[in-house]
Order: C-alpha cells, then structure tokens, then sequence
C-alpha cells in the first residue's frame, strides 16, 4: 500500500522503484529529459496529494500530471502515449529530487546509503525471489522465479515466466511488488532479446550475457532473495569482488599445457569455472557469482580444458605468440616447469621453392629450444626484438648484393623460373650473414635457362582430306615451343617462356611479327583456329607467313598439289598449245596459256584480267583447245558465259582460231528453239551464251554437266545477290575462269564477288572479308594489308598490261579537258543546284528509304552540267559548251582522215551531239541500246563511210574492236573508271598502228568536278591490288633447313619437288 503523502513516496523512491512504475526503457528516455532540462512549471497541488508540469521536447510542450491513488501513481499526459510516457517519467524524477531537498529532517548519509542500497521502505505488494541454479557444471545456469505462497513461505505456482510477464492476465500479478515484478519482466525481456534465447518458458543466465551481472545486482538492491538450490534454502551470493583470467603454462613430456586461471591478488583459481556468455566467474560450487575481467579477451578459449601446443611448435609459441600473452596477460607455471622470460634462439630462413606459378622466396624464423625446433612466418615474429633486429641486418645485406633481385622480408617474394638461377649466383650462394639459412629445393636447383636465339621453324603436313596443316614453333637446340606459348608469354611481360624442362628467351620482336603475320593469313583464309588449315587455294598464305620464318618444311603432297601454281610452270604441269595455235600466239600470249592450262586442268578456277587488247579471247580459246584435246574422257562442254553483244564476236574468234571445237551458240529460249539445253549442248565441245539466257534457264544449265565455265566481261556479274550471279554459282563444273580487264570497278567487294565464284574457299565470308580486309584497306588504316591480299591472290589473277607486253603498241595519250560553262548555263546549274542540294539534305535523314532519290536528284544534276536541255527542253536555246568543243575539235581533225569515238553514258546528249555534227557536215553512225542493225552500224565506220562514232557506255563498251579510230572523246565521266577505261580500249588495242589521243571532258566547276575525284580513289585502290597480280604469282616457299644459306640455295621448283625429311 502506498502511505503518506505524494510528495512524501516520491523522496522515499529509488531508481528501482521508478523503473518498476514506468519501465526501464521508458525511466532511461525520461532521465534523459530530466538532465536535459525539460521539466518546467513543477506545481503541487491538494496538500500535496497531486503535482504538475510543462515537459518541452522537439519544440512543443506536454501537461504532465501525477496523483496519489490507493496502489500506485496515476499518471497523465498530453502526449499522444497519454501515460507511463517519457514525459511522465522526467516528471517524477524530478519531482523526487525536489522532494527529497524539502525534506530536512533526514541526515544525507541517510538519503545516500538509501539510495545505494535501497530503502527499509513498506513495500507495496508481495515479493518475488529467484533460484539460481548452477550446482550442475555441465548444464547451463537456469533462472527460476518464486513468489509468496499460501501454505508455505515460497512457491512457484502461478510463478512462472509466463505467469509473470503475460500482460494480458493481470489477476495474476495482483498484489506484487510492482518493483520486483519489474524487474522480473526486465531480465525476461533482455533473455529474448539475445541470440541464445530458446524457450518462452525458461531463462538461463547466459542468456543474459554482458546484462546479467548488473541485473542481478538491480535485483539484490531491490529486496528479491536469490537462492543458490530448488532444494534448500541456502542463499546465492552476488560478489562484489572482481576477479581477473590470466594464463597458466605447464610443461608436459609432449609440449605445453596452456589454462585460463583466476586471480584475485594472491588468490588463484585453478581450472575455474566460467561463464563464457556473461563473463562471470561461478565460485563456490554454484552459490556464488563474481566478475572475471579479461573474459572476453579469450574469446575461443576452451575453458573447459588445456590448449596444448605440441613440442615442435614450442618454439614458436615462444618467439610468435608468448611476447603477445605477456603484455595482457599475467602468465604462470603453477609447477614451475615453464619460465615466460627466458631467451630464446632464433634464425632467419629463407626458403626457395617451384610452385605452378613460378619460384617463390618465404621468410621464417626459426626457433631452437633444447631439442625442439620449429618455423613460424617472419611476419608474425617481428614482436621479437631479435628477430626484427636479424631481419633488418639481412635486409641491409641482401638489398647490397642482390639488387632487384632481392625479396625484402618479411613480405615473400615471388620471381619467374628463368630469374631463379641469376637469383641463386648473386645471392644465395653468396656468405651468407650470420643468422640467415637458406633452403632451396632440389627443383629450383635444376632449373635451365636458354639464352641462344630462337629460330622460326614452319611446316605444311596433311591433314584430313585435302586440306593441310601450317603449324609453325620456335626452338632453340632440341627444345620447342608453339607460338601461342610464346605470345601468351610475351603478354605477360615474360622474357622467357618453356620449352619441356628449360626455359628459353624470347626473340619479342619476331614473334610478334611471326604472330602478325600468321593473324593476317588467318584473316585471308578465314581460320579461326590455332595455326593454319590450307588447302591447295590457299598457297598465297605461306608467302605471308614465311618471311617471318627462318625455315620451311613442305610435305611431298602439298609440293604436288601447289606445284600448278607456281611463277614457272613446269611442262609437265602446263599443257602445250595446238600447232595451228602456237604458230600465231604472241610470246605474253603463250605464257597465258600455260597460266591457264596449269590451273584449269586441274580443276582450279582463276581470274584473267589481262589489259583491255591484249587478246584475252584467243589465249582462252588456246587453252580450252589444250584442254579438250589432252582430256580423253569427256563430260561435257566448255561454256562460255558472255553478255548477248559479244556472243557473235566469240563465235567469229571460235571459228576463225579454234575451227576443230564444236561450237554452238545458244541465242534463243527453249520456248523458241524448241530443244532443251542438254539437247542443245549434246556433242559440243563449246557453247557459248548470254547472261540473260543462262539466267534465264538456269534451272536447266544445272543439269548439265560441264567440263568447266569461261565469264567474260565478269565485272557484269560482280553482285552476289543478282539472280545471274547465283545461275553461274550454282552451275556444276569444276572450274569458273572470270575473264574481265577491269575485275574491280568500285571497290574491293568486287573482287570478293568475282574470287567467290571462281575459286570459292580462297576468301573469307563476306561479313569476315568486309571487317578484317576490305574497310581496313579502303581506309587507310592498313595500308600493309593491300600488299599481302595482293601477295595471297597473285596465284589466280594473272593481270598484263599494254605498257607491259605489247610494247610495240603506238602511245595512248589522255588529255582531261576543263571545259566553261556559258553565262546562262552556269546560271541554271547553279540554281538548280540550290534546289538540289537542299532536297538532297533532306532526304539524307533516311539514306536507305531515299537512295533512289538521291541519286535521281544527282543524275539530274550531271545532266545539267552537260546541257541544259536533257532536263528541261525550253533550255534548248542555251546550248553546250561541251558540243561545241568537240564539234570544233571535229572539224579540225576529220579533214585530215583522223576518225573518232565519242562516248557518252545518256543516249539524248549523243542525240544532241549527232545534230550539231551533222548540221556542220559530218558524218556520224550511232550505237546504242536501241540500235538493232549493229553490225552495219559498225562497218560503215570500220569501212570509213563515218568518221565519227557515237557510243553509249552501256551498248558499245565492251566487245568491240575499233582501231580504225585513232581519237576518242569522253564527254562526261562515270562513277566507274573502269567502265571508262574499257571504253578507251575499243580503239587503244592490239591492231592499232596510229597514236590514240583521249581527251575526258570535264565541266568546271560542277559535280562533274566530284565525280573525277572520286575517279581518283578508286583508280588508286584498283591500281594497287592488281598491279601486284600483274605478273604471275611469285610463290616465295622459304628455304627449307638443309639450305640455310639462300644464295646457295636451288631454284625454287626444285625446292617444291624437294619436299621435307
């Protein structure tokens, strides 16, 4: 019950008892307030039976009020907690502390020591007590609570840690002490909030943890009787005495026995009891608790039992760890056998060994005591003032000698295997400082270094099928390594790599020109593998390959399969030609035919871009006619593949140099012929058709099986994704033979297209090609690359020039003309050219939805710069500077009995041209894609009945003979200067007897101007790849081994029938 006044029970109040009433979380954050100040405007009121205040916090202030009731306080808030809140709390503590000032008729040692050890006051229900049970060493400490009971002094009905903390029965805690019940449910709640709580119905001490020693304390202030047994009514003492765990070392026959003891001055517990989770010292045989400081510092220690430390580990534990022990710990020998203070014997070991990543030096110190020895990490060590003081001379001493070399300790050095013998000359076999023991391994020891020069060695053996094998390895003596080793070496920063048990150097320089040049054939042939997979097409590669190597060993059937390819064809790999034939072949001429036969009998198809007049025609001819005449046994015809303009000429040339083939020539569609194509080509020995019938009736050609397939003007079918393209892709032959003076006309892809069909496998996939060849080439960004496409093709292009081979050819000299444009036409280009370019601009935003427009929008603009009246026929008036050039030009040549070509890609401007001419008395024939007699068209100016010739690109650029005409005009350039070019050669060709003057006009100031420009790139780059095919392929295999020096070595086509041993 609760007597006296309010302000008379809150100066007899401890702490305890407040945090019975509110809580101890809710007393901590009240004190908090109190301290801070918070309490304002304290009042009492009604004979001091009720108080108030104002209690601030976060900026607002709370109406606290507390009242006497019959059992406890009644407490009120403005607070939204309405009761037992902060605000409260603060209340009360500070309203005690006032009521204990007024209250002068106590002494202050009497207020201290109440507050100490808590007051004689009535309490205000029924105590609580506690068992303690720690009888049972083995078991952990249980907490059971008890309370009065009816029939005897105390129970433990109704006692339970449920009963006691379940709010929601209150009946059953009636009539408590509200500060023992408190502080009941407090210890219930820190027991849950640990990791080791388990059990809604028990609680153990240990679950209390670092808490335990102050609750039990709170609860012993209290007034709650603590009992040590549930079987008797002998007491559990809290000590206020403190204890501290220190270690015991003993010396055994095995080692050392290590203990945690406690001491209080010179009291000392051996093998004591500990309470690991609390850090409490259980004395008495359980009736007892006191605080073990230094508990928690031995965290892991088993308690419970000795750490031994076996006796070869005795000297590390001295020299490691004992300097640690000592400076927290007090250490003992409750025998005496172990003294903590003797010296010990220490030495610096360095230990040399192989592991999979190199040679690797360790630092240990090792220690001697008596018999015992043992080794521990230097690093650990450094805590012995010995041993820092030996690592540090040997330090000194090593840094001297060994330089970089020099694993400074105590940190572990690691080095690569070919250092190691350099790392044991200079330093470990040097006199060593006293202290210092080095133990190398056996296989350190052994370990070789190569220092002599690596040398390249390649070689070609067979593989599966027909493919071959390029493997290349480098080797010093009898050891080998494979490129790959040694670039992944190289990529290290290694100068050395293995090679079996030694270690050789590296030559960096040359293998990664080695590895260079093995990426680029790879790129070539389109190997994504480890060396290189040939087959016979890919010969161009070795010569990428082999400067990078010092010898090449070929096997006797690559020799056979390549031997075709080579510069110098052997007789028995070219086939001779026909007499009738040999009589009238030019020497250049003789040397295609073997070319050809060389690889066209043997099933290799090829490239011939000879110059346009230099009598491609004839040397095919020759050499179909070796061909079929050598072969006995037959499958079928030779086709040849022309566009429809050229199919009569080969007819003519068939006939006149080849009169023993059986020709025939199919120039009509099934539907009209009445025959199918096996029908029709049954017995030939030559057939000749167009594009557009092979096309055409592609389904059928694929059924005939044909000895081989001649493409003339194949830069006609340079597009891979035509239907034409893919009629001769699809045809069943063993060889293709593109046959085309201008085999790139644009770009690169050209030849690609042109290569994939004739000799398929020789290059990359497109996608390959594209990103690893052509856009690094067409760049700049690898201008080396051109050479060795080159250099890899060269065995199937064989390109001549007029300059080269018919020197006896009259010059060919090209003028190009800048040409004015006239007042009023150059101001209709320009302002057309406004237009255009700003309608050229917005379509640019979708290139590919717009590219027909665009290049309509340029054509109109090319035929500006021409005449204005190809676009708009009122501009008729204005005329052409350009016509009027060439008909003054005309006027002066054609009287003295010269002849002339005058091309022009739109067939109005040759129109126009042909009405100016004609008006000044010239006479003009015309040839274009409307002409239907052509062959009288073209006799009447062979036969000088014209003197001018108009030719459009398309209808008269190729397949035509005209060296009748010593003048040729090109009155307005092409995207294509390979179109041009062929143009030009209709006169500048095998035949002519007169110099041939060229004159390309130009319109300044135009897009004309642009046009030439990029006439000149492409120029450059067609200039470039085929110039170095323009001779036969010069297949440089290197010197095999037993021909080390190559002045002395034999002519190359004994080296490929040589083979390798």
């Amino acid at each position: 019950m609760v007597s006296g006044s309010l302000r008379d029970t809150l100066a007899s109040m401890t702490d305890d008892d407040l945090m019975a009433l509110v809580g101890p979380a809710t007393w901590a954050n009240g004190l908090r307030l109190a301290r801070r100040g918070a309490v304002r405007e304290l009042t009492w009121h009604s004979a001091e039976e009720q108080l108030e205040t104002r209690v601030t916090e976060g900026g607002l202030a709370y109406r606290v009020r507390v009242a006497q009731a019959t059992l406890r306080m009644a407490l009120t808030c403005a607070c939204p907690l309405r009761s037992n809140c902060p605000h409260a709390a603060a209340t009360l503590i500070v309203a005690r502390e006032e009521a204990r000032e007024r209250d002068n008729g106590e002494a202050e040692w009497s207020r201290v020591l109440r507050q100490v050890v808590g007051s004689s006051r009535e309490r205000a229900g029924d105590p609580l007590a506690l068992i303690i049970d720690a009888h049972d060493s083995s078991a952990p400490i249980s907490l059971t609570p008890l309370r009065r009971g009816a029939f005897c002094e105390w129970t433990g009905k109704r006692a339970s840690w449920l009963d006691l903390t379940a709010t929601q029965w209150a009946s059953v805690t009636d009539g408590i002490d509200p500060t023992h019940l408190s502080l009941v449910r407090e210890g219930y709640r820190l027991s849950r909030e640990s990791r080791s709580w388990h059990s809604r119905t028990e609680v153990t001490l240990a679950s209390l943890g670092e808490h335990a020693y102050p609750w039990l304390n709170r609860l012993v202030r209290a007034g709650v009787t603590l009992f040590s047994s549930p079987t008797t009514d002998e007491l559990f003492e809290v000590s206020h005495a403190t204890w501290d765990a220190d270690i015991d070392v003993v010396s055994e026959e095995t080692g050392l026995a290590v203990t945690v003891v406690a001491r209080n001055g010179d009291r000392v517990i051996h093998s004591p009891r500990i309470d690991a989770a609390t850090g409490l010292l259980v004395l008495d045989g359980g009736r007892s608790v006191a605080r073990l400081e230094g508990a928690s510092t031995l965290e892991g220690f088993p308690f419970d039992r000795a750490l031994r430390i076996p006796s070869s580990d005795v000297a590390e534990f001295r020299g490691t760890w004992l300097p640690a022990l000592r400076r927290r710990f007090v250490i003992s020998s409750a025998d005496g056998s172990f003294d903590p203070r003797a010296a010990t014997q220490a030495t610096l070991v360095g230990t040399v060994r192989r592991d999979e990543e190199g040679v690797i030096v360790r630092w240990w110190a090792e220690y001697q005591l008596g018999k015992s020895r043992s080794r521990a990490p230097v690093a650990q060590a450094l805590s012995d003032e010995a041993v820092a003081a030996l690592v540090e001379r040997v330090d000194r001493w090593g840094s001297a000698c060994g330089g970089e070399l020099w694993p400074h300790p105590p940190e572990a050095g690691r080095m690569p295997p070919w250092m190691a013998p350099r790392f044991l000359a200079r330093v470990v076999d040097q006199k060593a400082p006293e202290g210092l023991v080095w133990d190398v391994s056996d296989d350190v020891r052994t370990i070789e270094v190569v220092d002599a020069a690596s040398r390249v060695d390649l070689s070609i053996e067979r593989g599966e099928a027909d493919w071959f094998d390029l493997t290349a390895r480098l080797s010093v003596g009898s050891h080998s390594v494979s490129v790959r080793e040694a670039l992944e070496a190289l990529g290290r920063g290694d100068e050395y790599v293995r090679a079996g048990d030694a270690w050789v150097r590296l030559d960096g320089e040359r293998i990664v020109a080695l590895a260079a040049a093995l990426e680029e054939a790879r790129a070539l042939v389109g190997w994504d593998g480890e060396g290189l997979r040939l087959s016979a097409l890919h010969v161009g590669a070795v010569d990428v390959v082999a400067p990078a190597a010092d010898t090449v060993c070929v096997s006797g059937a690559w020799t056979k399969h390549v031997g075709a390819l080579v510069a110098d064809p052997q007789p028995e790999d070219a086939l001779a030609p026909l007499p009738s034939l040999g009589r009238i072949l030019r020497p250049y001429q003789r040397e295609g035919h073997a070319w050809l036969t060389a690889r066209l009998a043997r099933g290799f198809g090829a490239i011939l871009a000879d110059d346009m007049g230099l009598g491609k025609t004839i040397q095919i001819l020759s050499a179909i006619a070796a061909i079929r005449h050598a072969k006995a046994a037959r499958t079928g015809p030779i086709l040849v593949v022309a566009p429809t303009s050229v199919v009569a000429v080969w007819m003519e040339q068939a006939a006149r140099f080849a009169p023993d083939l059986r020709v025939r020539a199919v120039t009509e569609t099934e539907a009209r012929r009445g025959t199918s194509i096996e029908e029709e080509v049954d017995g030939a020995d030559l057939v000749i058709a167009s594009y557009t019938l092979v096309r055409l009736e592609s389904d059928q050609w694929t059924h005939v099986e044909l000895d081989g397939v001649v493409i003339d003007e194949a830069q006609a079918v340079k597009n891979p994704r035509t239907a034409t393209y893919r009629s001769l892709r699809d045809l069943n032959t063993p060889w293709r033979l593109a046959v085309s003076g201008t085999p790139i006309e644009n770009s690169l892809a050209d030849l690609w297209a042109l290569l994939s069909l004739t000799c398929p496998g020789l290059l990359p996939s497109w996608e390959a090609f594209n990103r690893r060849i052509r856009k690094p080439i067409e760049s700049g960004a690898d201008p080396a690359m051109l050479a060795r496409l080159t250099s890899y093709i060269a065995p199937f292009i064989l390109r001549r020039t007029k300059e080269q081979v018919a020197q006896d050819l009259p010059d060919k000299v090209i003028d190009v003309v800048r040409v004015d444009l006239g007042r009023e036409h150059r101001r209709i280009y320009d302002q057309h050219l406004a237009r255009v370019r700003a309608r050229i601009l917005d379509l640019l935003a979708d290139v590919d939805a717009n590219r027909m427009s665009v290049l309509s929008s340029l054509t109109r603009l090319r035929q500006l710069a021409l005449d204005p009246a190809l676009v708009d026929g009122a501009y008729s008036r204005v005329g052409s500077a350009k016509i009027e050039y060439l008909a003054d030009h005309l006027d002066e040549i054609v009287p003295l009995g010269h002849q002339a070509l005058v091309f022009s890609q739109f067939t109005s401007f040759l129109a126009r041209i042909r009405g100016a001419l004609e008006r000044r008395g010239i006479a003009v024939v015309q040839l274009d894609g409307s002409t239907r007699d052509r062959d009288r068209v073209i006799e009447e100016f062979r036969s000088g009945q014209a003197q001018v010739f108009l030719i459009s690109l398309k209808a008269g650029g190729a397949g035509l003979t005209l060296t009748e005409a010593d003048y040729v005009y090109v009155m307005d350039p092409w995207w294509n200067p390979a179109a041009e070019e062929q143009a030009i050669d209709r006169a500048h060709r095998i035949g002519q007897t007169k110099k041939v003057n060229v004159y390309r006009l130009v319109a300044a100031d135009t897009i004309e101007a642009k046009v030439v420009e990029l006439q000149d790139r492409k120029r450059r780059l067609i200039s470039s790849v085929m110039n170095g095919a323009a001779a036969p392929a010069p297949l440089s295999i290197p010197i095999p081994s037993q021909y080390p020096n190559p002045a002395r070595a034999p002519p190359i086509h004994t080296l490929m029938t040589s083979g390798c041993s």
